[in-house]
């Protein structure tokens, strides 16, 4: 007897013992009797569960510090970075021990959608000479996951939801292990994992803000004054150049996070268009803009440069590890 010709039960309960979604998703995309179970009403359940046991079999130090600091920004009465108490070793390998695994396996799936987008023009980039279109190994598939964990945890490791002004404290946290990921974000792209991976999502922010940019100067040319010294046609233009850049998709991320630069990149283009556009500030010059409704429309354009040369030169995820050089 085949497993195709098995009772819808027993093909369910076959499926109960695979731990890896990797394994499952080919079974199911085997052949029509197994794939009309993907639209069953067992199905949710089926991935919930072969997530969960994959994720017990790959719980690193990475994943948990990510968990653990997440959950501490969500804590009732957090009060920065500087609340946080410092996770030494012994503390980690007990984290490891007994772990959230359905807030780990939530990470994960986050991670497990990035690899899938960027899988390919990865490869590309770190194995030129390799097929992209055959299927990954499991060990890339585990080095990839690795990776995006280290980066999502720096990008967090940088971001303090307490303070207004974005990007502002960048404490000193956690541990070594924090410490220890985040030098490799110091050197340049072209030579570790973790560089390549941030350049990749950083690529595809800076095409969209190309694309807002032009959007945003031809819906707000007519409010945009050139005449005066403290707003000058060149000052102007350099730092919404630069913004776009290099500040903007900085300060996306280390808003947004990872998990919230994957809703935006998932939505329809208009919805992306409107998420990122927000960020280069524009609304400003609205009259209807609360804050600076009085000011006159030059005063207006000299804060926008401001903000715009502000989130430039200071919104850097690599400040973090320099932060800690002090401590180490």
């Amino acid at each position: 007897m085949s497993l195709t010709t098995l009772p819808l039960e027993l093909k369910l309960q076959v499926i109960s013992y695979i731990t890896s979604t990797h394994d499952v998703n080919s079974l199911i995309n085997s052949c029509c009797k197994f794939r009309m179970i993907k639209y069953s009403k067992y199905w949710p359940g089926i991935k919930k569960t072969v997530l969960n046991d994959e994720t017990r079999e790959n719980i690193t130090a990475e994943l948990v510090t990510l968990w653990k600091l997440r959950e501490a920004k969500k804590v009732e009465g957090y009060t920065g970075f500087q609340s946080i108490p410092t996770t030494d070793l012994e503390t980690l390998i007990i984290s490891l021990e007994s772990p959230d695994i359905d807030a780990l396996s939530t990470i994960r799936k986050t991670i497990k959608w990035y690899i899938k987008r960027f899988y390919k023009p990865y490869l590309r980039e770190e194995y030129p000479a390799s097929n992209p279109f055959l299927p990954p190994s499991s060990t890339i598939l585990k080095n990839l996951e690795r990776s995006f964990s280290n980066l999502w945890l720096v990008i967090e490791a940088n971001s303090d939801p307490i303070v207004s002004y974005r990007c502002a404290n960048r404490a000193p946290i956690l541990d070594w292990e924090v410490y220890k990921i985040s030098q490799e974000i110091y050197e340049p792209a072209s030579t570790n994992k973790l560089g390549r991976l941030y350049g990749l999502i950083e690529k595809e922010l800076v095409e969209l803000g190309e694309v807002c940019k032009e959007r945003l100067v031809g819906r707000y040319k007519s409010k945009l004054e050139f005449e005066n010294k403290y707003s000058t046609e060149k000052s102007f233009y350099y730092w919404l150049d630069s913004f776009t850049k290099w500040g903007l998709p900085r300060l996306i991320l280390l808003t947004e996070k990872l998990d919230g630069v994957k809703n935006a990149l998932k939505s329809s283009e208009e919805e992306r268009m409107k998420f990122v556009e927000d960020f280069f500030g524009f609304d400003i010059l609205d009259d209807s803009y609360l804050y600076f409704r009085q000011s006159v429309p030059w005063e207006k354009q000299s804060m926008l440069v401001n903000w715009l040369s502000g989130q430039t030169s200071c919104c850097d995820i690599r400040c973090f590890s320099r932060s800690m050089e002090r401590e180490w």
